[in-house]
């Protein structure tokens, strides 16, 4: 059971502008460094992962979470993040904006369960130090799998 992450975009061109690459060191540090019990949750007496995907739309104006939505052929339990769009997409810094209004989501679903938050915290601070103002992270559209 490890931690997951995703992201899904329902509205054409209305997407956040991030590299792959924060993808997957957000899912590499949480699931490296999240403890074990963290990243699942108990489903009728069964460990499931715990996930998150992450979303948006013009008309998201605040942080919110939706779910869970439960999957019981993947052991998956997954929290929908709506990440207020125009907040971060009018930002200085979007990666910054993005990358706090995720860990903000994450630490609301943590609440959900009373896990230790203080973790997530931790970990995303780290990742803005590793990310910010580092080229290798930017945004590229060549590298987009995106089809808007």
């Amino acid at each position: 059971m490890s931690f997951g992450y995703g992201t899904i975009y329902m509205e054409e061109g209305v997407v956040f502008p991030i590299s792959y690459k924060i993808g997957d060191l957000i899912i590499d540090e949480m699931q490296a460094r999240l403890p074990k019990e963290s990243q699942q949750v108990v489903v009728k007496g069964e460990p499931f992962s715990l996930g998150v995907v992450i979303s948006t739309k013009k008309s998201k104006t605040e942080l919110s979470i939706q779910g869970p939505s439960i999957s019981k052929k993947y052991k998956m339990v997954d929290y929908t993040l709506w990440i207020p769009y125009e907040k971060v997409i009018k930002s200085k810094n979007i990666p910054n904006a993005y990358l706090d209004c995720v860990c903000e989501g994450i630490i609301l679903v943590f609440k959900e369960y009373q896990y230790d938050s203080s973790i997530v915290t931790k970990i995303f601070s780290d990742i803005k130090k590793e990310v910010l103002n580092n080229p290798e992270y930017e945004y590229r559209k060549e590298d987009d799998p995106s089809p808007w």
